[in-house]
């Protein structure tokens, strides 16, 4: 979950030559040209009358959300919404059988995870019944929803293998719904993030400090934004613009 840093400074006390990596980052709203298909698509989803319109509207969340948890909780929103409700039998917390009332079996509405199950195991048949139950319908949708675990970089890595597979089976069921062309479609981003990073080399005004706080932060932001006068500026304060590749192995 760590995001790219802004400014890489290392200790180097005593010394009057410093290096730093700027990094600038810029997001740019992404433009997708419509094919004629996707127009299809789009009057078929706008024209359905009835169809599941939450869920898609979830599914496309999950889609643009760049942390794996955000990603699972909306994907695994569209994917229960498309499943739908059922009536659920309420059981004894201790014996776990059926409850009945005036001969009559005691139910709740609940969550379908039987047409869940069939979904999934539709888009992902290598998924057997006992594995949906336990790891996916069972631990991976309550560890994230009631906050059972600590997101370790393993733990985040399942996630994602899993949000995944929730997204092939949303997607399916969706195009089965709504009736649209069987294809493969691009999956982007509302926005897309370009970074510039940039490897430099100064001289601070005091060798004495661990860490140069007169790193060129107005010199370096005019570079990251084309200003032209970003590079003479550079060149006048005697600011070096390094190859990181061939430059940073001795830093």
């Amino acid at each position: 979950m760590l995001r790219e840093c802004d400014l890489i400074l290392k200790d180097e006390a005593g010394t009057q030559v410093r290096r730093a990596i700027y990094v600038e980052s810029r997001r740019m709203p992404r433009r997708v040209p419509l094919t004629p298909d996707a127009v299809q698509d789009v009057s078929r989803i706008l024209s359905s009358d009835g169809a599941p319109r939450l869920p898609l509207c979830w599914y496309r969340y999950a889609l643009d959300r760049r942390l794996v948890p955000e990603q699972f909780v909306f994907q695994w929103l569209a994917f229960e919404g498309l499943a739908g409700d059922a009536d659920i039998p309420s059981r004894c917390p201790k014996c776990r059988e059926v409850l009945h009332h005036c001969e009559t079996e005691v139910t709740h509405r609940g969550s379908n995870k039987i047409a869940a199950r069939e979904i999934f195991r539709a888009a992902n048949p290598d998924t057997t019944e006992s594995e949906f139950n336990v790891r996916i319908w069972g631990d991976a949708r309550n560890s994230v929803f009631h906050g059972q675990k600590y997101p370790e970089p393993e733990y985040l890595a399942e996630l994602a293998s899993l949000t995944s597979l929730l997204s092939k089976a949303a997607s399916e069921q969706i195009i089965k719904l709504f009736r649209l062309t069987q294809r493969e479609t691009p999956r982007l981003r509302c926005d897309e993030e370009n970074l510039m990073c940039l490897f430099i080399q100064w001289r601070t005004g005091d060798a004495r400090l661990r860490y140069a706080a007169d790193w060129p932060e107005r010199v370096l932001q005019q570079i990251a934004m084309e200003d032209p006068e970003g590079i003479a500026a550079a060149s006048r304060e005697g600011i070096d613009l390094l190859n990181y590749n061939t430059d940073s192995p001795e830093w």
